[in-house]
């Protein structure tokens, strides 16, 4: 909700034409460029809570009203703790005219106008006065007591006297005078003063636990609900991360990562991409929940993935963010839209509550971590709306209960199109046996996996009536599908999977599509093989080539998750076509500089590159030749985890890139003055973030290029001018940290000095 606009709501709209608000780390600074009226004033003192407050005024001449207004803030020492008025002209005004008009106040700086820059560093001439704390004025008064009268602060708790101050005090006062000593505390509570509240609001719990305001979320709730597209959530011991991705133009594009870190008795909330990190005096768990609840109540598109891990294992977490989801899905006016769900810290019973408030026309995809299979059956076949559905479970162990529970969902081809069952133990069923088990299906083995496509029954049955239909009405039967011009029209109105499902109706029509070669218009692919035999990687890969051999539009996303030789064959595959595989986001996992090129040369073109290691060694990689590259020189994010790269910044060519995540082995001197001097040419950068292991940076770095600003000989922040002069590279080395950042800002962040 609004706190300061409702302030100024009421004011008529010329009165509220041109004015400037700058928000500091322990003040506020007004510019208003028109009127400055007492009626503004009483606003501030109204509205405000106990926090004195720091204001500065601009106006471009001063008058008789505005230092009238000035001078009658001076009537509220507790809300205003130093006012400052700058002036572009003084109007006749004297500076002794002044000091006599403000006499009976406190003047603690008064500057005057001067011509002279060179003395005066500020643009504009300007007042400034500061008030004292009626507080520490009270403190002052009782400590002269305690010396001179042995009674100490006893002398206030007369009831006679405390009543003559509390007619002078508002609310807040009455609280801290509550606090001096035990006896004017007893004496405050036997007057029962009228504390004279004019707002008080009691706002009931929706969760079992904290409801406060969101932190994180007003970082980001401005923008579009259509660019906050997944929803990833990773819960530790010491931190829960919330990652808020967009996948409209670049599948998964990581937008912000929200962390929040639980520190001794301290937690903080950080959004690195914004550029914020704050100290909240909730715990860890109630700001995070008091943030999800407000994405989960104001989001209003379609979400690809909602995803939940859980690394702490801890029930009671757990549960308090299941109550908050259930809250948030509750106070909702329809149900959540959301294509896939993976929730690896709730038990079956709690997906299955969550469930009632998903779009069951919508959800394609969920997952479950098993305890009884029958009741997930029977709720999902009841369920379910038409929308056929994808389901993953995962298990122990196999079990005769188990394989029978899934045998039932067989027949349900119509709410199921895909079946999958993740297990730890096998428990000596080999594949014959669940072969001879399942028949007449056929299920696919995968590593600690097993596997079932279900046929889409509209699709056979539209089919059989289709043919049944020609079959009266034209000798030749289907073989009117087998002419090329019609067959070229229908492929290009479907997908891969319904070429493959006209392909098997029969022979003349699979040769015609053959002859064809339509473009599948395949999305993503991924190969993903474990360790196994050879044969199992020959077959994957001629898959792969089937498959793709005809794709000409551009893919959105390929994995590569494999073992041994699979790069190499994956590369012979891709050389050898006529036309490179266009690709926009490319992802290896563990994958070393020799595999990444068997792969990267053979394509079109990548806008994203991600290498995924994840193994508790990093991956030392040397990216000499992979960074001379056309398609690393036209990528635009760069994504390296758990990798450390030997080679120079300069050596890396990262010039062109939007986004980088890497790791290096050390930074220099050089490439500090490299990356400052080089990438404000660029007109691509949105934000770098480079991690190293060792610092090789001297002293001759600061002389060189001497930093804008210093703190605590830990980290130093540079400003460069960009090619378009409304824009700077911001650069902050944290050398504690070993970490350097380069994001692009706007010219209206960079501090005026520099401009």
């Amino acid at each position: 909700m609004p706190i300061g606009y409702n302030w100024f709501s009421r004011y008529p709209q010329d009165e509220m034409r041109n004015f400037i608000i700058e928000v500091h780390d322990e003040k506020i600074h007004f510019y208003f460029k028109d009127a400055l009226t007492s009626r503004l004033v009483d606003y501030l003192v109204k509205c405000n809570r106990g926090c004195r407050l720091s204001v500065i005024f601009e106006c471009i001449d001063l008058s008789t009203e505005i230092l009238t207004s000035i001078k009658g803030m001076f009537n509220y020492p507790s809300v205003f703790s130093r006012i400052r008025l700058e002036y572009k002209r003084s109007n006749g005004f004297e500076k002794e005219q002044l000091v006599a008009f403000f006499e009976k106040q406190v003047i603690a700086f008064f500057k005057p106008p001067s011509l002279n820059k060179k003395q005066n560093p500020l643009k504009n001439p300007y007042i400034e006065l500061i008030t004292k704390d009626p507080s520490e004025d009270l403190a002052k008064r009782f400590n002269r007591l305690s010396l001179q009268n042995s009674r100490s602060l006893e002398g206030f708790a007369n009831p006679l006297l405390m009543e003559m101050i509390l007619k002078e005090t508002d609310y807040f006062d009455v609280q801290r005078l509550r606090k001096v000593s035990r006896d004017i505390r007893s004496c405050i509570d036997y007057l029962k003063p009228d504390p004279q509240i004019e707002v008080y609001e009691i706002k009931q719990s929706i969760m079992n636990g904290y409801d406060g305001m969101p932190f994180a979320y007003t970082w980001v709730s401005t923008y579009p609900n259509d660019q906050l597209n997944d929803f990833f959530i990773n819960v530790e011991d010491q931190k829960i991360q919330l990652i808020v991705t967009d996948s409209t133009e670049r599948l998964y594009t990581l937008n912000y990562s929200i962390e929040y870190e639980k520190e001794g008795d301290s937690t903080f909330v950080r959004c690195e991409r914004k550029g914020r990190r704050i100290e909240v005096e909730e715990s860890m768990i109630d700001a995070f929940c008091e943030d999800y609840r407000m994405f989960l109540i104001n989001h209003c598109t379609i979400s690809d993935e909602l995803e939940l891990r859980d690394k702490s294992f801890k029930t009671n977490t757990n549960n308090r963010i299941f109550e908050c989801m259930k809250s948030a899905l509750e106070s909702r006016k329809e149900k959540f839209k959301v294509k896939r769900i993976l929730f690896e810290m709730f038990d079956q019973r709690q997906v299955i509550e969550l469930l009632q408030y998903i779009n069951p026309e919508i959800l394609t995809k969920v997952h479950f971590y098993m305890s009884n299979f029958d009741d997930v059956i029977d709720y999902l076949v009841n369920w379910n709306r038409g929308c056929r559905l994808e389901v993953t479970f995962h298990c122990m162990g196999l079990s005769t209960e188990i394989l029978t529970s899934i045998k039932r969902m067989l027949i349900y081809p119509s709410i199921f199109s895909r079946i999958e069952i993740k297990y730890e133990n096998k428990n000596s069923f080999e594949n014959e046996q669940l072969a001879a088990f399942f028949e007449p299906y056929k299920p696919i083995y995968h590593w600690e996996c097993l596997e079932f496509e279900l046929e889409d029954p509209s699709i056979i049955d539209n089919l059989a009536i289709q043919a049944a239909h020609l079959s009266v009405q034209d000798v030749r039967s289907l073989e009117v599908f087998a002419n090329p011009l019609l067959m070229e029209r229908i492929a290009e109105e479907i997908d891969y999977f319904d070429i493959q499902n006209l392909r098997k109706v029969s022979r003349d029509i699979r040769r015609c599509i053959d002859s064809l070669k339509p473009d599948p218009h395949i999305a993503g692919y991924k190969i993903n093989i474990g360790k196994g035999k050879r044969a199992a990687f020959i077959e994957a890969v001629n898959q792969f080539n089937i498959n793709t051999m005809h794709q000409k539009s551009i893919m959105d996303q390929f994995i590569l998750r494999s073992e041994e030789n699979v790069f190499k064959l994956t590369g012979d595959v891709l050389k050898s076509r006529d036309t490179p595989l266009r690709v926009k986001k490319l992802m290896f996992d563990k994958a070393n500089e020799k595999e990444i090129m068997n792969i990267l040369p053979y394509l079109d073109s990548v806008e994203s590159i991600v290498n995924n290691y994840w193994e508790p060694d990093p991956l030392n990689l040397n990216l000499a030749e992979v960074s001379k590259l056309v398609q690393w020189r036209n990528a635009l994010e760069l994504e390296f985890f758990d990798c450390i790269i030997k080679n120079s910044i300069e050596e890396l060519n990262l010039i062109n890139f939007q986004q980088i995540d890497i790791r290096i082995n050390s930074l220099t001197t050089d490439d500090v003055i490299y990356l400052k001097k080089n990438i404000p040419k660029s007109s691509n950068i949105e934000i770098f973030k480079i991690k190293f292991i060792d610092s090789l940076i001297d002293d001759s770095l600061y002389t060189l290029l001497p930093p804008f600003k210093r703190v605590l000989n830990i980290r130093s922040v540079w400003y460069s001018p960009m090619l378009n002069s409304n824009e700077f590279v911001h650069i902050s080395l944290h050398e504690q940290k070993k970490i350097i950042t380069l994001k692009r800002v706007n010219r209206d962040s960079v501090p005026e000095e520099l401009l």
